[in-house]
């Protein structure tokens, strides 16, 4: 590092010696209960919100959800295949726009199939005159109005602090808690 480039003389001294880290501490995830998981899954089956029972089933990112496709959906293997996500982000030339764009997801093991339950399978039922899009009419869904869906649902449930990402937090913790190892639970994730 620099003190072997001082040593070395490659440089006088070390610019970072008087730098002090601040202790950080990550903010603790939200995590739902079970009763609450139980209740968000009844409101998400009663109104149709599948794209929820996804981030709280599957573990999926927001971004893999809105990128979903009807060809990911194998229903003879019961399984989905997350092959692209959404992000939007800023348009070049300095403006303040931002676009949604489709990309590949975030690492090569963030591309991956994972088992779809039962019940959100029969969820999943393509309509005859559907788009390829699941959530999505000529495109992805938004993220921005599947997160505001979601916030609205936890608001008239009484719950606080709930996100997307609070789901797939969930996801990961009722794995854990069924003894599912650690690599599995990694790899569901992706």
């Amino acid at each position: 590092g620099l003190a072997s480039a001082v040593e070395e003389g490659y440089i006088q001294r070390n610019p970072c010696t008087r730098i002090t880290l601040s202790a950080y501490a990550a903010p603790e995830q939200r995590v739902l209960s079970r009763h609450e998981q139980d209740r968000l899954r009844s409101a998400c089956l009663a109104s149709g919100n599948v794209a929820v029972l996804l981030g709280l089933y599957c573990g999926l990112r927001l971004g893999e959800v809105c990128a979903l496709q009807w060809a990911d959906v194998d229903r003879e293997r019961k399984t989905l295949t997350i092959r692209r996500t959404v992000q939007r982000t800023t348009q070049p030339g300095g403006k303040a726009r931002t676009a949604l764009n489709v990309g590949t997801p975030k690492t090569i093991h963030s591309r991956r199939t994972i088992p779809v339950p039962d019940f959100l399978l029969k969820q999943l039922a393509e309509p005859a005159d559907a788009s390829p899009w699941i959530f999505g009419c000529n495109g992805p869904a938004e993220p921005r109005t599947l997160q505001r869906r979601l916030a609205s649902l936890a608001e008239e449930l009484g719950m606080e602090n709930v996100h997307f990402h609070t789901l797939r937090h969930t996801f990961a913790t009722r794995l854990m808690e069924l003894g599912v190892d650690m690599k599995t639970v990694s790899v569901l994730l992706g």
